[in-house]
Protein backbone atom coordinates (compact mmCIF):
# COMPACT_ATOMS: atom_id res chain seq x y z
CA UNK A 1 0.00 0.00 0.00
CA UNK A 2 2.76 2.40 0.95
CA UNK A 3 4.69 1.66 -2.24
CA UNK A 4 1.59 2.26 -4.38
CA UNK A 5 0.84 5.55 -2.61
CA UNK A 6 4.46 6.68 -3.03
CA UNK A 7 4.38 5.81 -6.75
CA UNK A 8 1.10 7.68 -7.18
CA UNK A 9 2.49 10.72 -5.40
CA UNK A 10 5.64 10.67 -7.51
CA UNK A 11 3.60 10.47 -10.72
CA UNK A 12 1.13 13.10 -9.57
CA UNK A 13 -1.78 10.65 -9.52
CA UNK A 14 -4.34 10.44 -6.74
CA UNK A 15 -3.82 7.32 -4.60
CA UNK A 16 -7.60 6.71 -4.60
CA UNK A 17 -7.47 5.41 -8.16
CA UNK A 18 -8.62 1.81 -8.53
CA UNK A 19 -5.15 0.72 -9.67
CA UNK A 20 -3.73 1.64 -6.26
CA UNK A 21 -6.40 0.10 -4.09
CA UNK A 22 -5.41 -2.99 -2.20
CA UNK A 23 -8.00 -5.71 -1.85
CA UNK A 24 -8.19 -6.26 1.89
CA UNK A 25 -10.77 -8.99 1.29
CA UNK A 26 -8.36 -11.24 -0.55
CA UNK A 27 -6.31 -13.15 1.98
CA UNK A 28 -3.18 -14.96 0.93
CA UNK A 29 -3.45 -18.66 1.48
CA UNK A 30 -0.91 -20.42 3.65
CA UNK A 31 1.55 -22.69 1.84
CA UNK A 32 1.10 -26.43 1.77
CA UNK A 33 3.10 -28.56 4.18
CA UNK A 34 2.82 -26.53 7.38
CA UNK A 35 1.58 -29.43 9.46
CA UNK A 36 3.44 -29.98 12.68
CA UNK A 37 3.26 -32.08 15.77
CA UNK A 38 2.50 -30.96 19.27
CA UNK A 39 5.02 -31.99 21.89
CA UNK A 40 3.99 -34.75 24.23
CA UNK A 41 1.97 -33.49 27.15
CA UNK A 42 0.93 -34.93 30.46
CA UNK A 43 -2.71 -35.19 29.46
CA UNK A 44 -3.58 -36.98 32.69
CA UNK A 45 -2.46 -33.94 34.71
CA UNK A 46 -4.29 -31.58 32.34
CA UNK A 47 -7.41 -33.70 32.55
CA UNK A 48 -7.36 -33.23 36.30
CA UNK A 49 -7.79 -29.46 35.74
CA UNK A 50 -11.17 -30.22 34.20
CA UNK A 51 -12.76 -31.63 37.33
CA UNK A 52 -16.29 -30.72 36.43
CA UNK A 53 -18.05 -28.36 34.04
CA UNK A 54 -18.99 -26.07 36.92
CA UNK A 55 -15.38 -25.87 38.15
CA UNK A 56 -14.13 -25.33 34.59
CA UNK A 57 -16.61 -22.63 33.53
CA UNK A 58 -17.36 -20.91 36.83
CA UNK A 59 -14.28 -21.67 38.88
CA UNK A 60 -10.60 -21.38 38.07
CA UNK A 61 -10.39 -24.47 35.86
CA UNK A 62 -10.37 -22.57 32.60
CA UNK A 63 -7.52 -20.25 33.67
CA UNK A 64 -5.52 -23.15 35.10
CA UNK A 65 -5.90 -25.14 31.89
CA UNK A 66 -4.98 -22.11 29.78
CA UNK A 67 -1.83 -21.41 31.82
CA UNK A 68 -0.79 -25.07 31.50
CA UNK A 69 -1.47 -25.39 27.74
CA UNK A 70 -0.29 -21.98 26.44
CA UNK A 71 3.44 -22.65 26.92
CA UNK A 72 3.08 -25.99 25.11
CA UNK A 73 1.34 -24.35 22.16
CA UNK A 74 3.81 -21.45 22.01
CA UNK A 75 6.72 -23.89 22.01
CA UNK A 76 5.09 -25.91 19.22
CA UNK A 77 4.49 -22.77 17.13
CA UNK A 78 8.04 -21.50 17.59
CA UNK A 79 9.43 -24.91 16.67
CA UNK A 80 7.20 -25.21 13.60
CA UNK A 81 8.02 -21.65 12.54
CA UNK A 82 11.74 -22.28 12.78
CA UNK A 83 11.47 -25.50 10.78
CA UNK A 84 9.28 -23.95 8.08
CA UNK A 85 10.85 -20.47 8.00
CA UNK A 86 12.37 -20.85 4.50
CA UNK A 87 9.12 -22.28 3.13
CA UNK A 88 7.12 -19.37 4.57
CA UNK A 89 9.57 -16.73 3.36
CA UNK A 90 9.69 -18.18 -0.16
CA UNK A 91 5.91 -18.51 -0.33
CA UNK A 92 5.11 -14.98 0.82
CA UNK A 93 7.94 -13.51 -1.21
CA UNK A 94 6.42 -15.11 -4.30
CA UNK A 95 2.97 -13.74 -3.45
CA UNK A 96 4.46 -10.27 -2.89
CA UNK A 97 6.23 -10.35 -6.25
CA UNK A 98 2.98 -11.39 -7.96
CA UNK A 99 1.04 -8.59 -6.24
CA UNK A 100 3.67 -6.02 -7.19
CA UNK A 101 3.64 -7.25 -10.80
CA UNK A 102 -0.15 -6.85 -10.93
CA UNK A 103 0.06 -3.36 -9.44
CA UNK A 104 2.85 -2.43 -11.85
CA UNK A 105 0.83 -3.64 -14.83
CA UNK A 106 -2.24 -1.70 -13.65
CA UNK A 107 -0.12 1.43 -13.26
CA UNK A 108 1.39 0.93 -16.72
CA UNK A 109 -2.08 0.58 -18.25
CA UNK A 110 -3.30 3.68 -16.44
CA UNK A 111 -0.34 5.71 -17.68
CA UNK A 112 -0.87 4.47 -21.24
CA UNK A 113 -4.53 5.52 -21.08
CA UNK A 114 -3.57 8.95 -19.82
CA UNK A 115 -0.91 9.31 -22.50
CA UNK A 116 -3.42 8.38 -25.21
CA UNK A 117 -5.96 10.85 -23.82
CA UNK A 118 -3.40 13.64 -23.66
CA UNK A 119 -2.19 12.83 -27.17
CA UNK A 120 -5.76 12.91 -28.50
CA UNK A 121 -6.36 16.27 -26.82
CA UNK A 122 -3.23 17.69 -28.41
CA UNK A 123 -4.11 16.43 -31.90
CA UNK A 124 -7.82 17.19 -31.87
CA UNK A 125 -9.61 20.35 -32.86
CA UNK A 126 -8.95 23.01 -35.47
CA UNK A 127 -5.61 24.67 -36.02
CA UNK A 128 -4.90 28.30 -35.12
CA UNK A 129 -4.91 29.23 -38.83
CA UNK A 130 -8.40 27.84 -39.25
CA UNK A 131 -9.63 29.85 -36.25
CA UNK A 132 -8.07 33.01 -37.73
CA UNK A 133 -9.96 32.46 -40.97
CA UNK A 134 -13.23 31.99 -39.08
CA UNK A 135 -12.64 35.18 -37.06
CA UNK A 136 -11.92 37.12 -40.27
CA UNK A 137 -15.08 35.86 -41.95
CA UNK A 138 -17.13 36.69 -38.85
CA UNK A 139 -15.76 40.26 -38.81
CA UNK A 140 -16.57 40.68 -42.52
CA UNK A 141 -20.15 39.49 -41.91
CA UNK A 142 -20.54 41.83 -38.89
CA UNK A 143 -19.28 44.75 -40.96
CA UNK A 144 -21.59 43.87 -43.84
CA UNK A 145 -24.55 43.56 -41.46
CA UNK A 146 -23.65 46.89 -39.81
CA UNK A 147 -23.47 48.59 -43.22
CA UNK A 148 -26.79 47.05 -44.24
CA UNK A 149 -28.45 48.39 -41.09
CA UNK A 150 -26.99 51.88 -41.62
CA UNK A 151 -28.19 51.97 -45.21
CA UNK A 152 -31.71 50.87 -44.25
CA UNK A 153 -32.01 53.32 -41.39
Amino acid sequence: REAAAAAALELGLPPELPAFRVDDDTAWLAPEGLEGELPAADWGRLRGLFKSPKHFFEGGGRDALRSAVEPLLKEALVSAGAKRERLLLDHYESLTVQALARASEALRELLEEQELAMSAMRKGGDSAGRWSQLVGRLRDQETAFGNLIKNKV
